[in-house]
């Protein structure tokens, strides 16, 4: 087993850092609900940040947006840097949720060196289906639930389990075709997508931490900002009550003997340069969040622009508006150009202003040191901010009425 000193368990909660921002990225561009979650938002609750010990990272959606994440990972992942893997997806895979994976690296679990899929660093991406309203009823589905995830766990459990015995029952249940326990699976999920006015989801190949056998819908339906890491994410708005439901006395650290990584056998994080590349990555992002909330005042905001001058990113209602406030308040000639996407340029016109890509944009002197706003609805924002990071223009601020 590798021991993960400090340097290596920073590298490595970086790495899934820049993972979390991916996930965050395609559901800000598609409109998708996702929640940080367990240790995750544990962490940015207690700590600011990761555990100091944790090595992993999870994130939620009910099963619906999770479909629509699946899909829009087809779409929009960025394959140079990562690739997700589902039971539905992914040859011999055999969890009942997503792991987003980040390429060229390796991260291998104790007794996981087997497994027929390739494994590098990850973030967890769990779905939340509806189970029973009753007690009695989420008892019983418990019950499948453990079954399935044990059929599911077995070629790892017959040789990871201490216990002779179990090894023997994993190996029994290594025989079964995982397109039948893939078809038990769906089958439950099947059954949850008839069951969307109970209060109660889990996710169903997880344990739950405590007899409730479930957690409460509401958690997943209100949102609130969550900073972690620097990085604004999207959390669970009544946070303190889901983690004291999942942890008791969250805000007390456990015994020193409990902070423990996960076992490892093989790892490799990156070589050097493309590791500086996910740091500057990272610290774009920050100072991004930094930027779209600091707080600017109106006044702030439009002495700013009155000093700098200003780049109107996008050619919409949102635009529309912006150069209408800067008209009213005298500030038309601070606008120094209008910016969208990055593939050409456009022969629209907003306000008289023409329409260009952000490369033609940013490559004008009269741009430079100007404030750029984002003037595009939030699902844009993230995709529009991350062009603008190719250019070196990590600083925007959001703008949206």
């Amino acid at each position: 087993m590798i021991e993960l000193d400090d340097t290596m368990l920073r590298r490595l909660q970086m790495i899934e850092l820049e993972l979390l921002i991916e996930v965050d990225r395609i559901c800000s561009k598609h409109g998708i609900e996702y929640q940080i979650i367990a240790g995750t938002l544990l962490g940015a609750k207690r700590h600011g940040g990761f555990i100091p010990w944790d090595d992993d990272a999870d994130v939620a959606l009910l099963r619906p947006e999770y479909e629509r994440f699946r899909a829009a990972c087809e779409e929009s992942l960025d394959t140079s840097r990562f690739y997700f893997q589902d039971i539905h997806a992914t040859p011999g895979y055999r969890w009942g949720y997503g792991k987003l994976r980040r390429k060229r690296t390796t991260f291998l679990r104790e007794h996981q060196e087997h497994m027929p899929y390739e494994q590098g660093v990850f973030i967890d991406v769990f779905p939340l289906d509806s189970v029973p309203k009753t007690q009695v009823g989420r008892a019983l589905a418990n019950v499948e639930c453990f079954l399935t995830r044990k059929a599911l766990w077995a070629p790892v459990g017959k040789v990871a389990d201490s216990n002779a015995l179990k090894r023997g029952v994993y190996a029994l249940a290594d025989r079964l075709p995982l397109a039948r326990t893939r078809g038990h699976l769906d089958a439950l999920i099947a059954r949850g997508r008839k069951a969307v006015s109970s209060p109660w989801v889990r996710i169903l190949t997880f344990p739950t931490p405590n007899r409730r056998y479930g957690y409460k819908r509401r958690w997943y339906e209100s949102q609130a900002d969550t900073v972690f890491e620097g990085v604004m994410f999207s959390g669970i708005q009544d946070a303190d009550e889901y983690l004291t439901f999942k942890f008791g006395d969250w805000r007390e650290l456990p015994p020193a003997a409990q902070r423990k990584t996960h076992p490892v056998s093989d790892i490799h994080l990156l070589d050097d340069a493309e590791y500086a590349e996910v740091l500057a990555h990272v610290e774009a992002r920050r100072n991004r969040d930094a930027t779209s909330n600091a707080g600017l005042s109106a006044d702030e905001f439009l002495d700013a622009v009155r000093e700098r001058g200003a780049v109107v990113c996008g050619a919409g209602f949102v635009a529309k508006m912006l150069l209408a406030a800067f008209d009213l308040h005298g500030l038309t000639g601070a606008v120094r150009g209008c910016a969208v996407s990055d593939v050409g340029r456009s022969a629209a016109r907003v306000e008289g202003v023409c329409v260009r890509s952000v490369a033609e944009c940013a490559s004008r002197p009269k741009t430079r040191g100007a404030v750029w706003c984002l003037a595009v609805h939030e699902a844009r924002a993230t995709e529009l901010a991350g062009i603008l990071e190719t250019h070196g223009i990590s600083d925007a601020v959001w703008v949206y009425p």
